[in-house]
């Protein structure tokens, strides 16, 4: 040990100082000490160790500069072994003028990574129980959340690739004023929601009070191909069973041209080990005439529907329609073989009208809706009324004309009561009851049937009037041919 006049104490060996101590400055392997305590040596050499009775090494410094916590080979600037490196509420580890850093969120179980200043990954946990992971959030608010670049710019949220780079999954901060609806959500019963927060099924989308179409099926299709949902009974790895669908075919063929334009087919297959997969499949088809509205068409066992409704029967059973009360009385029903019921289920002829006797069967009216041809249900049949009161009863001018009785049979001319078989009522001053007009080529008669009490008889006779001759028809039924007969 050496001590100078400048109060430098120099320690070590023949020519090498091991200590210098210089003033308040105390080097090792230096005789120039540049700190409080400083140290040198070469790269192999072992520059600083602490140990314990316990521990090989507590603290070490290699001569590269790594430093070993509970380790005596260090491999990077700072390796700890065998322990954990502890910092308060509020502090980390920082770099690049204190921008960047991991710490732990001051008086919260939250550990939080940083760029410029603003956290990007959020970990922490609720009341030490659950795990949330927020990324572009301060807290995270549940067990993984995301959270774009705010509400006023179109910003990708999350995005899910394949090895290939496309996207699997893509969530947009759209900066919409539904910024704060779930654009996508899965409970923890597996339903998934599209625009809540509460699914009441297993898919559910909502749209709010926004007025349009929610979603949208459908592919790029060409002309004659189709394209749609399955829906009804499914099997896990089995593509049969899968009996309805409803799809959109293409068509092109509604006045538009190349338009995209097609029909929608309700698909239906109840055959054993298949599935709904071809149109031939469709039992219901909706159309349109050209591009004008309200020119629908639907079909019925048919694709091809050439009216507002075409119904088609595949085999001679099928029965083609049928419209029924709640209550199961019959209203309208057509057959295989093409007969119409009306209030019965076996029409015997090509149209069949039942009903009660207090219902009106048939009803024929014209534009002004006056009836030109009415049906009761006890079977009497009114021509310009719809109050027949007898089998067959004819108005015109909105006065009986003829009428035919249902009990008796009697028939009446302008009478509507008959009291005989052919029962006339007329006034002879002005009206004949019966006239019989000459052919075009004969000369007309000078009279017609008149009844001699016109000419102040009583004996009730009738009088056939020809040029030649008179024929008298009496009350005993004789007939009498009078020539040139003048009535007295």
């Amino acid at each position: 040990m050496e001590v100078f006049s400048d109060n430098t104490i120099k320690m070590g060996t023949f020519n090498q100082e091991a200590i210098i101590i210089s003033g308040s400055r105390t080097g090792m392997g230096t005789a120039l000490p540049q700190a409080e305590l400083h140290i040198s040596g070469a790269n192999n050499d072992s520059l600083f160790r602490i140990q314990s009775p316990a521990s090989a090494s507590i603290l070490f410094v290699s001569g590269s500069g790594n430093v070993g916590i509970g380790t005596l080979t260090p491999t990077q600037k700072l390796s700890v072994d065998n322990g954990n490196v502890g910092f308060t509420s509020g502090f980390g580890i920082s770099w690049d003028s204190d921008t960047e850093w991991i710490k732990r969120a001051a008086a919260s179980d939250q550990l939080q990574l940083a760029t410029q200043n603003t956290v990007r990954l959020n970990i922490g946990s609720t009341q030490g129980q659950l795990v949330t992971i927020g990324l572009g959030a301060n807290t995270g608010t549940a067990q993984f959340q995301v959270r774009g670049g705010g509400a006023t710019s179109a910003t990708t949220a999350m995005r899910i690739e394949d090895s290939g780079g496309n996207a699997r999954l893509t969530i947009l901060d759209d900066g919409t004023s539904a910024f704060n609806i779930s654009h996508l959500y899965v409970s923890s019963s597996g339903r998934v929601a599209v625009g809540t927060v509460t699914p009441q099924r297993l898919f559910d989308v909502y749209n709010g009070t926004t007025s349009g179409i929610v979603a949208s099926f459908g592919a790029q299709i060409s002309s004659n191909n189709f394209s749609g949902i399955s829906f009804g009974y499914v099997e896990q790895a089995n593509a049969f069973y899968r009996k309805s669908a409803l799809v959109f075919e293409r068509t092109d063929g509604h006045g538009g041209g190349s338009n995209a334009s097609g029909k929608i087919h309700f698909l239906l297959n109840n055959n054993s080990s298949t599935s709904a997969t071809a149109l031939t499949d469709a039992v219901l088809t909706i159309d349109s005439v050209g591009t004008t509205v309200g020119s629908s068409r639907v079909g019925i066992g048919t694709r091809f529907p050439t009216a507002s409704l075409h119904i088609s029967g595949t085999v001679a059973t099928d029965n083609l329609m049928r419209v029924q009360s709640t209550t199961g009385a019959e209203y309208f029903f057509i057959s295989a073989s093409g007969n119409v019921g009306v209030g019965l289920l076996t029409p015997s002829a090509r149209l069949h009208v039942s009903g009660a006797n207090n219902q009106s069967l048939l009803r024929v009216s014209s534009p002004s809706a006056s009836a030109a041809l009415f049906v009761q249900g006890d079977g009497n049949v009114g021509i310009g009324t719809e109050t027949p009161t007898g089998v067959i009863e004819v108005f015109t001018g909105g006065n009986p004309r003829i009428l035919v009785t249902t009990d008796s049979g009697f028939v009446g001319l302008q009478q509507s009561s008959p009291a005989e078989y052919v029962h006339i009522t007329s006034d002879p001053a002005s009206t004949r009851w019966i006239q019989i007009d000459a052919t075009s080529t004969q000369a007309p008669p000078t009279t017609a049937i008149v009844p001699d009490t016109g000419y102040g008889n009583t004996s009730n006779k009738i009088y056939l009037a020809e040029p030649d001759y008179w024929m008298e028809i009496k009350l005993n039924g004789n007939i009498v041919l009078i020539p040139c007969y003048s009535p007295a």
